[in-house]
C-alpha cells in the first residue's frame, strides 16, 4: 500500500524540482516538493516501524513508538520556554503569544489521534475528521513553507547585481533598529565584496511611519553616509508603506536610473530583508514582474517562531483563493468519510 505512494511522492518531488530550477520563487512548487518529501519520510518511517512491530524486537520496538512522542514533546518545550522569552523581551501582547497557541494545539492534536475510536455519531465523526485533516494539512503546509524558507536562502543567489533594494522596517529615534540595521549591514556586505567600479547602487526603501519621527529610507541612507557609502551610490524611495509598494516604487527608481545610465539589457536586483520575511518579500516581487532574488539578513532566534507563523498566515491571506479551494476539498473528504 505504501509503495505505490511513495514512488508517486517522488515522482511528485521531481516535478517540484525543474519547477524551482526554473524560478527559485516558485512558492507553490517549492511547497509541494518540501511537502512531498515529509509525506515521503513519514510513509517510509511507517514502513520500518510495520516491518520492526512485526519482527517484536523489543528495544526497536520501544524506540519506533517513542521517537515520534519525543520530537513532538521536545518541539512543545522549546515553542513554549520561547514564548516566555519573547514575553520578557518584545512585552505580552497577542502575537508573542503564537508560539504559545502552536505547541498548545499541537498537543491537543496529538492527544485527539487517540480518540479516533471513541468517537460515535456521524456528525461528530464528520467534525472530529474535519479539524484533524484541515490542522494536520495545514501543519504539514506550514512546515513545507519552513523547510523552503531555509532551501530558498541556501540556493545561490546571483553574484553580480546593479542594485540592492534594502526594505526598510521599524525605526527608532530616527535611527536604525538592531533588527534593520542587520538588514543594511548584510547589503553592505554585500556591495563592499564587489570590484570598486563595479558595486552595486542602493535602493533604500520605506515610508514614514505615523509613529515615526522621519521615514526608514530616510534612516537607512543616514545610516550608509556614516558607515562611508558615497552619496551617488544611494537612490531614496521613501514613500511606500508596504512590502508591495517597497518592490513597487522602487522598481519605477531603479528603471529611471538604469535609463539614465544609458546602459543596455535588463539590470541584476537583489533584496534584502531579514531571513523570515524573505520568501513572502519574494512572491510580492515576483507579482509586479520584478526580477529579483532575496537575501535574508540573520534575525535573534527567540523571534524567529512567532515571526514565521506571521508570515505564513500572511502567505495563506496572499493565497487566499488557494487556501478556500483546499478547506472546500478537505470539508468534502471529510463527509464521504463520516457518511
Amino acid at each position: 500500500m505504501l509503495t505505490p505512494l511513495i514512488y508517486l511522492l517522488l515522482a511528485l518531488v521531481v516535478v517540484a524540482v525543474v519547477a524551482v530550477a526554473i524560478d527559485k520563487r516558485n512558492f507553490i512548487f517549492g511547497s509541494l516538493l518540501i511537502f512531498s518529501l515529509l509525506l515521503t519520510v513519514m510513509a517510509l518511517y511507517l514502513k520500518l516501524a510495520g516491518y520492526v512491530l512485526d519482527k517484536q524486537i523489543p528495544v526497536m520496538n520501544i524506540l519506533v513508538i517513542l521517537l515520534p512522542i519525543a520530537v513532538i514533546a521536545f518541539a512543545i518545550f522549546w515553542l513554549a520556554r520561547n514564548t516566555n522569552i519573547i514575553s520578557h523581551k518584545e512585552g505580552k501582547s497577542f502575537t508573542a503569544k503564537l508560539a504559545l497557541f502552536l505547541a498548545v494545539t499541537m498537543g491537543i492534536d496529538f492527544y485527539l489521534l487517540f480518540l479516533i475510536g471513541e468517537v460515535h455519531g456521524r456528525f461528530l465523526f464528520f467534525c472530529y475528521t474535519l479539524g484533524m485533516l484541515v490542522y494536520n494539512t495545514f501543519f504539514l503546509l506550514f512546515l513545507s513553507y519552513l523547510g523552503y524558507s531555509l532551501l530558498y536562502q541556501v540556493l545561490p543567489a546571483t553574484k553580480k547585481a546593479d542594485y540592492i533594494i534594502v526594505l526598510g522596517s521599524y525605526i527608532h529615534n530616527g535611527r536604525v533598529t538592531p533588527l534593520l540595521q542587520s538588514r543594511v549591514d548584510r547589503a553592505l556586505a554585500y556591495y563592499r565584496q564587489a570590484e570598486e567600479e563595479k558595486r552595486p547602487k542602493f535602493v533604500v526603501s520605506g515610508g514614514k511611519g505615523s509613529d515615526e519621527s522621519t521615514s526608514e529610507a530616510d534612516a537607512m541612507r543616514k545610516y550608509l553616509l556614516e558607515v562611508g557609502v558615497p552619496a551617488e551610490d544611494i537612490i531614496l524611495e521613501n514613500q511606500s508603506r508596504n512590502t508591495f509598494e517597497n518592490f513597487m516604487f522602487s522598481k519605477e527608481k531603479i528603471l529611471t536610473d538604469w535609463e539614465k545610465s544609458g546602459r543596455t539589457g535588463q539590470p541584476q536586483i537583489l533584496f534584502l530583508t531579514s531571513n523570515y520575511h524573505v520568501m513572502r518579500a519574494s512572491l510580492y516581487s515576483k507579482r509586479i514582474g520584478f526580477s529579483a532574488q532575496g537575501i535574508g539578513a540573520p534575525t535573534s532566534l527567540y523571534f524567529l517562531p512567532t515571526a514565521l507563523i506571521r508570515e505564513y498566515v500572511g502567505i495563506l491571506s496572499y493565497y487566499s483563493l488557494i487556501t478556500f479551494l483546499l478547506l472546500v476539498v478537505e470539508a468534502f473528504l471529510a463527509y464521504l468519510i463520516a457518511f
